[in-house]
């Protein structure tokens, strides 16, 4: 079996401050455990989340350019501004134009001193500089949108971007966004973001980018052809392969039993009196109460019109790639996904879907990681409702919290104002919520996240899932059983949680859309010693790299750090009781403290079992 370190991959290391790159081969198979590999010699945890080391890592996986469905992520690793640890994040179909580059790993390290979009194509590597009165003067005509106009404008051959927006100026959790072009313009509504944990913010503030531009014309080949991977899928199926993934993706194109599709389609009819609302103060609510609410979200306001005007019409498309699956459900332009819509509407009081897509959208332009500004804006506005925050601080009106179209507004200025205002309240929650929370009277307790080290955190999903609340190295994405209504023995919860973190590395790390793990994830080992003789058990493998990590992150003060939000306490307490776990619900009515450390130590030394060789 081959090792960790017998495994080579090419990486080119771009320094943004002296305009050059390099190529050296590292001990890696994927973007992942090459970041790792980066991240570790540069020492990175010994310095500021910002510092020109804090390394933007990316790359495909193995697969891309091979011609399986799904193949084309690209996975980007860095040290997250919110966390303080090493994060991963993904966005679809950049890899259809990566590979095509001839590279396979990028590194940009080093500092720019003025606004750049690094330009790699497969005859070189070059910068577009843009002046910073002509950045600022774009982003406020339509955000990131306009950046990639710009850049289309100057370069000559078929590219994808990647950009930041306004929201990497000074906050933490700004996005790296990147537009599917078709014809040399945006397709509207296919594009993605790599949204979890702060990569844009890294990119701006570390590196001094604003984009990165890439393409050519290079290919891959492999030790397998096409024809034959795909038999691998039917072998293991016992259907065809195009069979095998329209099943296996049923839920992200059209679910015939529920007659919808996408995130957003599919999850509501499930989610019920679970349904995150209000800030997450709907745990507090009778589920009558819930159950009233969540019809109000099924009504023709909110989900029915997402059937009406979304599924019914067919306005469906891709991420770039060829692929069945058509995932992007699009309204007006635009991309309409549970998370992001869940975060700006029913979290933050928002019920109406046309209000809470203005939000959407003015948060993609701003370039924010939408799930944590939706998390932010709930929970200011639960702060202004509870006195505790004067909204004349913040330079908006009075929320009217039976007003979907003003909140949608309010929001929109908030986003706008986060970005680019030094006023004391915006310069507090551009530190995040944990921070700014310890500094507003009584605003700790109501946040929901999971802390890391001193002031690190990250926002849940938008599930009442408790292991999307447990600490593991990296939260804020599907790395852990993430089920919700559940509550289960830690010991179980580790065990499970860790399955999720094997098999959501492998996805990132080897390209492959998570959408599509249902058909991949079962023979990714074969695949890969198809494809290219590489023979490795993946868990094993899996143990090293999450194992590094884990060491990273405590070299770097970002371990997982028991609650200290009451709120998210609340949502594990009353969790055992709603979920009605017969032995800890008791527990946790007699003693809540005592009884969540005994859960959290529990959990933690179950996943760390679970790395043991």
């Amino acid at each position: 079996m081959a090792g960790l370190i017998t495994i080579m991959v090419k990486a080119v290391f771009i320094d943004a401050g002296k305009e050059s790159y390099r190529t050296r081969q590292l001990k890696a198979l994927g973007p992942i455990d090459a970041g790792l590999e980066v991240h570790k010699q540069a020492k990175s945890h010994d310095k500021s989340v910002f510092h020109e080391d804090n390394a933007l890592v990316f790359g495909t996986g193995k697969f891309a350019g091979l011609g399986l469905f799904g193949t084309h992520r690209l996975t980007f690793v860095f040290r997250s501004p919110m966390s303080h640890g090493l994060h991963f994040s993904s966005l679809g179909g950049a890899g259809f134009h990566w590979y095509r580059t001839g590279q396979e790993i990028a590194v940009i390290k080093g500092r720019s001193r003025t606004p750049k979009i690094v330009v790699i194509r497969d005859t070189g590597i070059d910068f577009l500089e843009i002046d910073k009165t002509e950045l600022f003067g774009l982003w406020q005509k339509q955000g990131i949108h306009s950046l990639n106009d710009w850049t289309a404008r100057h370069l000559d051959f078929p590219f994808r971007g990647i950009y930041v927006g306004p929201a990497a100026l000074k906050t933490q959790f700004a996005c790296l966004y990147s537009p599917s072009m078709v014809a040399g313009k945006p397709d509207k509504g296919s594009e993605d973001v790599a949204g979890r944990g702060g990569a844009g913010s890294v990119l701006y503030r570390a590196h001094g980018l604003v984009g990165i531009a890439f393409g050519g014309k290079k290919t891959r080949k492999a030790k397998a052809t096409t024809p034959e991977l795909k038999k691998l899928v039917e072998q293991a199926s016992g259907k065809s392969y195009l069979t095998a993934v329209q099943e296996s993706t049923a839920k992200y194109r059209y679910d015939s039993a529920l007659k919808t599709g996408g995130t957003f389609g599919s999850n509501y009819p499930g989610l019920k009196v679970y349904t995150p609302m209000f800030n997450w103060s709907m745990i507090y609510m009778p589920k009558k109460e819930r159950e009233k609410q969540w019809k109000r979200l099924m009504g023709d306001k909110w989900w029915a019109q997402f059937n009406k005007e979304v599924i019914k019409t067919k306005s469906w498309k891709t991420c770039g790639e060829p692929c069945p699956v058509a995932c992007k459900k699009v309204w007006n332009g635009i991309k309409v996904d549970y998370e992001p819509f869940e975060a700006n509407g029913p979290l933050s009081w928002i019920f109406d879907f046309a209000s809470a897509a203005k939000l959407v959208q003015k948060t993609d332009q701003l370039g924010y990681d939408s799930i944590e500004f939706g998390s932010t804006l709930a929970w200011l506005f639960e702060g202004i409702r509870d006195k505790l925050i004067d909204p004349a601080d913040l330079a908006i009106d009075k929320p009217d919290f039976s007003n979907s179209a003003q909140l949608s507004k309010l929001g929109q200025e908030i986003a706008h104002n986060l970005a680019y205002s030094s006023d004391e309240l915006y310069e507090l929650l551009q530190d995040g919520r944990r921070s700014a929370g310890k500094k507003i009277p009584g605003m700790l307790d109501k946040a929901v996240y999971v802390p890391y080290g001193r002031t690190g955190y990250m926002s849940p999903t938008m599930y009442w899932a408790i292991g999307n609340l447990v600490p593991i190295p990296i939260q804020g994405r599907y790395c852990t059983y993430y089920k919700f209504a559940v509550f289960i023995e830690p010991e179980e919860l580790a065990k499970k949680s860790w399955e999720r973190a094997v098999g959501e590395l492998w996805l990132d790390n080897l390209g492959f859309c998570r959408f599509h793990r249902g058909w991949a994830e079962p023979i990714m080992g074969k695949l890969l010693k198809k494809a290219w003789g590489i023979d490795i058990e993946l868990e094993q493998m899996a143990k090293q790299i999450w194992g590094g990590i884990i060491k990273y992150n405590k070299k770097a003060g970002a371990e997982p750090q028991f609650w200290d939000s009451q709120r998210t306490k609340d949502l594990i307490s009353l969790g055992a009781i709603e979920f009605g776990s017969a032995d800890w619900a008791p527990r946790f009515k007699h003693d809540q403290e005592d009884t969540l450390w005994e859960y959290w130590n529990w959990f933690q030394q179950a996943f760390q079992d679970q790395l043991k060789p």
